[in-house]
């Protein structure tokens, strides 16, 4: 049945159900051409990634060939609407003039990263920040981030009155008209009154966009308590760093919206999008080519028991190096020595497992020798270090309810991704993380292996039931594919091309490019 026409609505009233099914078959089409274009033009270069409809900050022009994907247009209103069964919706205002920043102390390089991407549309950016940890403006200025001042983070509250921020002609004497909150779950609680006062002392057409970058969905009653004058006004965006914090938020807003509570109505029309925080580094790998053996693995993120299995790891490398110290390249324990002691003259090089983090850790004496602990290194300290791993291992912990399975992005996946160490992943990895699904990047491991045993494989290159797979009395070792899995993990290996990685990073940075796109223009 046709609707009869509907006033234009505000997407950001109505996007977050209508792009959600648009979008996905379009963005498949734009990312497809985007694809092509790049292989043509043979890579990005200095310049700005140019997306299809792309014209300087123009808004985003690939919708109006879209009636193949069920995006209807009528050229009479200038509207655009999913199918007969919804309103006719038009684009929201295109956003191009940014203060960005956090009172919190860290998570830098997740909203800089995003702030790089953004900064491919529009050069009216300021940023507002306390100053960076562990070296962080080193890494902005040798991967030009960003060029501008730094500003105080309490100077982004009287700095939305301001129209005289931003130097480019097409903004000069313009107000800023997007705030993006580098931590929200901590930066609401500071800011949201602040900058709410200064969104309503604006006329209807000064209005300003509250952009909220989320890590984790532990509480949200935050959103609640901060953001309901938000989402009332139409006003605030959300952008969690991985698919899986987004489901979790989207299940949290449509049970708000279910709320008998009236404060509560709207928080299922809230626009969520994803943006991986990949930095563009420069990775000049000391990973021998040469080596035909894996040597190196490491563990990355603060050494908390909560939230990875270092116990396990630990139980499992004594486990291994007790079964057959030579093949990891050591000398078997003794009453006279009871540390495994390297072995630099054996068969084979002896594997080390590197941790990268803070906090104390406290090493088995029996490993004292195999594990490398690495505390307070600056960032480019860190990148070195990643970089010159063979494997990353997630080793997440399971003690903790929810964690990085269900409602926390780790950080140790997007760091391993953008050092281009391979990481060890399973299918509940693959499932959450969605961004490390391709073997391009990825090791996959089967579940019937744990990490440490999937190491030793890989190392060895072969591998050994340690018991038949069907026992004397009928039952299985292992489930069946299990032993084929395995070997196909092996003859896959471990390392991983320098063209997988380039061809992995080149397409997340599309999606990354069409989630900022959609965020400045309003969808």
């Amino acid at each position: 049945m046709q609707l009869p026409f509907h006033p234009a609505i505000s997407l950001t009233s109505q996007q977050s159900r209508l792009l959600r099914l648009s979008f996905f078959s379009l963005g498949s089409i734009c990312i497809l051409y985007w694809l092509f274009s790049i292989s043509s033009s043979g890579s990005h270069g200095s310049s700005s990634p140019s997306l299809p409809g792309y014209s300087g900050h123009s808004s985003f022009e690939c919708l109006d060939s879209a009636v193949s994907v069920g995006v209807q247009f009528d050229n009479t209103t200038g509207l655009y609407r999913y199918s007969d069964e919804h309103p006719w919706i038009n684009p929201g205002t295109p956003r191009r003039r940014i203060l960005a920043g956090s009172h919190f102390t860290a998570h830098e390089d997740v909203y800089m990263s995003l702030l790089h991407t953004i900064s491919s549309y529009t050069d009216s950016i300021r940023v507002y920040a306390k100053g960076f940890r562990w070296g962080f403006e080193d890494v902005v200025q040798d991967l030009n981030l960003y060029s501008g001042k730094y500003y105080d983070p309490e100077q982004i509250v009287s700095d939305l009155s301001r129209d005289n921020l931003f130097s480019n002609s097409e903004d000069r004497g313009k107000k800023a008209d997007m705030v993006i909150l580098g931590t929200c779950e901590i930066d609401m609680e500071h800011f949201s009154q602040k900058l709410f006062e200064q969104y309503l002392a604006r006329g209807e057409d000064e209005k300003f966009t509250l952009v909220c970058i989320v890590h984790n969905a532990f509480s949200v009653e935050w959103l609640v308590e901060y953001g309901a004058d938000w989402v009332r006004e139409g006003a605030l965006r959300v952008m969690p760093i991985s698919e899986h914090v987004k489901r979790v938020f989207m299940y949290h807003f449509d049970s708000f919206a279910d709320s008998p509570d009236t404060h509560q109505y709207g928080y299922d029309l809230i626009p969520i999008d994803v943006h991986v925080p990949v930095l563009p580094l420069k990775i000049a790998s000391s990973r021998g080519t040469s080596e035909k053996m894996l040597t190196k693995a490491i563990v990355q993120g603060n050494f908390d028991p909560n939230r990875r299995d270092y116990e396990g790891i630990f139980q499992d490398l004594v486990s291994e190096l007790t079964a057959d110290p030579v093949a990891w390249g050591y000398h078997p324990v003794t009453e006279a020595e009871p540390t495994f002691k390297p072995n630099p003259n054996g068969e084979v090089t002896p594997f080390e497992l590197h941790l990268a983090g803070d906090g104390q850790m406290n090493v088995p004496d029996m490993l004292k020798e195999v594990v490398v602990v690495h505390t307070g290194l600056s960032y480019p300290e860190f990148f070195k270090l990643m970089s010159s791993m063979d494997v990353a291992i997630p080793a997440f912990s399971k003690s903790t309810k929810g964690g990085y399975y269900e409602v926390q992005a780790s950080s140790s996946v997007a760091m391993a991704m953008m050092c281009e160490v391979p990481l060890l992943t399973t299918r509940h990895i693959h499932k959450v993380y969605t961004y490390t699904r391709s073997s391009s990047v990825s090791i996959n491991r089967p579940t019937y292996l744990r990490e440490i045993a999937a190491l030793r494989v890989l190392r060895a290159g072969w591998f050994e039931p340690i018991v038949p797979e069907i026992q004397p009395d009928g039952r299985r070792s292992m489930p069946p594919g299990a032993e084929e899995e395995i070997r196909s993990m092996i003859q896959a290996g471990w390392k991983r091309t320098p063209e997988g990685w380039t061809e992995w990073k080149k397409e997340l940075d599309v999606k990354n490019h069409m989630a900022a796109r959609r965020l400045l223009d309003g969808w």
